[in-house]
């Protein structure tokens, strides 16, 4: 149950149902999904996974950003499959690194690759 509340972004560890699933299956559907503590442990080659698949999600955005710089959190969000705080989590990434820097306002400002 832990694991699946369990996300950390920094080290490319995401937020997971997966287990969730399997529990729940078990207890209500009857299903025999193994639970111990070493099918429920983050895995080195996940985590590996989950950081190619990150660098592509970095590289999506600076794409849409390429070609639409006004675009919004929510139209990153639709375009990526991110949440909206899962797309100011990579602008902010993206900012700390010197990729990219907003212009201007908020509203009506627009993002520069740099």
């Amino acid at each position: 149950m832990v694991r699946a509340n369990y996300q950390n972004l920094d080290k490319n560890i995401p937020y997971t149902m997966e287990y969730l699933n399997k529990f729940f299956g078990n207890l209500l559907l009857g299903e025999k999904n193994r639970l111990d503590n070493r099918e429920m442990q983050i895995k080195e080659n996940a985590a590996k996974t989950t950081q190619k698949t990150a660098q592509k999600t970095t590289q999506k955005i600076l794409d849409i950003l390429a070609k639409n710089p006004s675009a919004t959190r929510a139209e990153l969000a639709s375009a990526t499959g991110l949440s909206p705080d899962g797309v100011k989590w990579n602008l902010d990434k993206l900012k700390k690194s010197g990729k990219i820097r907003r212009v201007g306002p908020d509203r009506g400002g627009h993002w520069e690759i740099v």
